[in-house]
């Protein structure tokens, strides 16, 4: 017996997606075996894995990395909500010389603002929105990521206001924008 249940993206995370699921897998298992019980449903077997049987692929450090420069708001969000239960999404800041995880993403709201004025053009740009109360950091085809939570590498997670005024005069550009970027990749190992 199967069953489809239809999802809308935007108002889940991991934790709500994972306790509907459970509820309605549990209705689903209960009926298939009252179906049993009284002969109207069958058993059928599973394939036997072999080696071309799909498996999703293991979560590595990487799939916690955003590509601004290649990844939309929107891309960025949803990987955020998929792993986030798992592994914060971590960026690094150059400047800095440190990763910061970024918390609580959302898509940048229409009608705050122009997304090509709040931020630096560049993909990864990033800097302090004050009506929103968030970083607010540019993403591929002009999409802006709002990020109202960070941790630095060796601090606590705290509000954005908050970790923006520890964010060092000479780390900003002439915008006053920092950049996140990929961390970087140890080529000896």
């Amino acid at each position: 017996m199967q069953a489809i249940f239809l999802v809308a993206y935007p108002s889940y995370e991991f934790g709500s997606l994972r306790d509907i699921l459970a509820q309605e897998g549990g209705e689903l298992l209960v009926s298939v075996l009252r179906f049993m019980l009284n002969g109207t449903e069958t058993r059928t077997p599973q394939s036997p894995l072999t080696p071309t049987t799909p498996h999703a692929p293991f979560i590595t450090p990487a799939d916690s990395q955003p590509d601004f420069a290649h990844e939309t708001a929107e891309h960025i969000v949803r990987r955020h909500l998929a792993l986030a239960h798992h592994k914060p999404l971590t960026t690094y800041l150059p400047s800095a010389t440190r990763t910061v995880q970024i918390h609580d993403l959302s898509v940048f709201p229409h009608g705050v603002g122009d997304p090509k004025t709040v931020v630096g053009s560049l993909p990864g740009s990033a800097r302090y929105h004050r009506p929103l109360r968030s970083v607010l950091v540019r993403c591929a085809q002009e999409t802006v990521l709002q990020v109202p939570m960070l941790k630095s590498e060796f601090k606590s997670l705290m509000q954005a206001s908050s970790w923006w005024d520890g964010v060092q005069q000479h780390w900003k550009d002439s915008e006053g924008c920092i950049t996140f970027t990929n961390p970087p990749t140890d080529k000896e190992g």
